[in-house]
């Protein structure tokens, strides 16, 4: 049985968050292939600090909770860069996360990440199609490219509607997170290589070092 009062222990993180790990925790140990649900990680993710949007609603400014989004986007995708680089020799994808990195260190400008996040997002025609690992992992890089330049998809912009949001399946294909499970998974739910119990661990990574971590990592 899962110490749920160890995910409530962790430091630095507010009351509500808390709880929210709580619920992620559950459902994900509910789900028979231990997915975790857009609509939980969207409500969870809202709670790591306020949105900041601009006036098309896409939230660029670096505050808290944006800064904590972006560095666990950039935790998430991070972890694939093995299943990318031992199929492929491109490095492109790779040096768009360096770039995010930057970003979120000092020293290389949004414009940067932006024009380096729509060339790859270009270039993913280019990559193999479907679902496999590799492709997906691409995709995860380059999702966390779209959060550094403010596309979060955590709230109706000039990009997504509400009902897009509310939908059960596409948004878990642009988020960062789902996109890095699924990767490391080897696949989505459903296709040959899918591994429900490397679903199970990323998942818990997530929820149990790396949320925790950006909340004491960004104060």
């Amino acid at each position: 049985m899962t110490d749920y009062s160890a995910v409530k222990r962790r430091m630095n993180m507010n009351h509500v968050l808390q709880e929210w790990l709580v619920r992620c925790r559950r459902e994900l140990e509910s789900h028979p292939d231990h997915l975790l649900s857009f609509a939980t990680r969207r409500a969870m993710l809202l709670k790591l600090g306020p949105l900041m949007p601009d006036a098309r609603g896409f939230g660029r400014e670096l505050g808290v909770g944006k800064r904590r989004r972006l560095e666990l986007a950039w935790w998430c995708a991070s972890q694939v860069v093995p299943v990318w680089e031992s199929t492929f020799g491109d490095r492109a994808p790779c040096d768009l996360l360096h770039l995010v990195r930057g970003y979120l260190d000092g020293g290389v400008t949004l414009e940067a990440v932006k024009a380096a996040t729509d060339a790859q997002q270009g270039r993913l025609g280019n990559s193999p199609q479907g679902k496999d690992a590799a492709y997906l992992a691409c995709r995860a890089m380059v999702a966390c490219g779209w959060v550094a330049v403010g596309d979060e998809l955590l709230v109706p912009d000039a990009g997504v509607s509400d009902e897009e949001l509310k939908e059960s399946q596409d948004p878990d294909l642009w988020d960062p997170a789902f996109l890095a499970a699924a990767a490391l998974a080897g696949g989505i739910p459903g296709t040959p290589h899918f591994s429900r119990n490397r679903m199970l661990e990323f998942w818990t990574w997530y929820l149990d070092i790396a949320v925790p971590g950006v909340c004491r990592l960004v104060r």
